[in-house]
């Protein structure tokens, strides 16, 4: 049996990228939240931090694979390329 997989991914930059990393965020979405095996999604800011957290759920570990391998991540990896680091974190509940 397959369970879901839950991720918290932190992109990091500086005040001068800010912008421009979460512009290639933004038009990323849309793309990643049609994949196959996307349940969740969603990005939320800390502009004073100039730091992007996604929260995502994945149908299950091969659905995250392929997110992974995906054209959108690649364009978006490309994008911030240089400009900010992406921590992943898979996370289970507490509990």
């Amino acid at each position: 049996m397959s369970h879901a997989v839950d991720v918290i991914a932190i992109i990091s930059t500086t005040p001068e990228h800010f912008e421009h990393v979460a512009a290639a965020v933004s038009a990323a979405v849309p793309q990643v939240l049609v994949e196959d095996g996307c349940e969740r999604y969603e990005f939320y800011l800390d502009r004073a931090q100039s730091r992007l957290f996604a929260v995502e759920r994945w149908r299950d570990a091969a659905a995250l694979d392929v997110h992974a391998q995906a054209p959108a991540l690649s364009v978006l990896s490309k994008a911030i390329a240089g400009l900010a680091t992406v921590e992943v974190n898979r996370i289970t509940p507490l509990g």
